[in-house]
């Protein structure tokens, strides 16, 4: 319901001339905190998920800025982390080569700006989603995943009662 706004046909203006002043302002932003790039990959999805959603909405102009920010504030910043042009000691997490949730964070929210540009960008939007697929540490998670699971089964008696074997 919170975003009910966006369907409506068309869109209302008021909600869509606000979100507009609120990415532009953030677009302002000198960055989005590459030190920390939990920052960096949730505001390239935010940024993403309103140049995609009102896409049609936007003047081209917005368009514009919004795809700027997307691409220098988000993209590019994780192209260095990718190219291993930022050392691991430099931040917090390198999150390209962690196997904590900050990767899959990370990776997900410049993989879905990469998305929202890849019609415009396509190099860059290929080169992003190839270094994030290449990134993302399934091979950790299933061996957890594969080892936890005989501890655990449903019980018959309630789907929602986990019991330890």
């Amino acid at each position: 319901m919170c975003c009910q706004w966006l369907t409506a046909s068309p869109p209302i203006k008021i909600y869509t001339d606000r979100l507009y002043k609120d990415l532009l302002a953030a677009s302002q932003f000198p960055d989005w905190n590459p030190r920390n790039f939990l920052d960096v990959g949730e505001m390239t999805y935010a940024f993403a998920i309103g140049y995609d959603w009102l896409f049609d909405v936007w003047t081209s102009r917005q368009k514009q800025v919004i795809k700027q920010a997307i691409m220098e504030k988000g993209l590019l910043r994780a192209m260095l982390f990718y190219e291993k042009l930022v050392p691991p000691k430099a931040t917090g997490v390198h999150f390209p080569t962690t196997t904590s949730n900050w990767n899959s964070v990370c990776n997900g929210g410049i993989t879905v700006g990469a998305l929202a540009i890849a019609d415009v960008e396509p190099l860059l939007a290929n080169e992003i989603i190839k270094n994030a697929v290449k990134s993302v540490p399934i091979l950790p998670l299933m061996v957890t995943f594969l080892y936890a699971l005989p501890l655990f089964h449903v019980s018959h008696r309630s789907k929602s009662e986990w019991r330890m074997k």
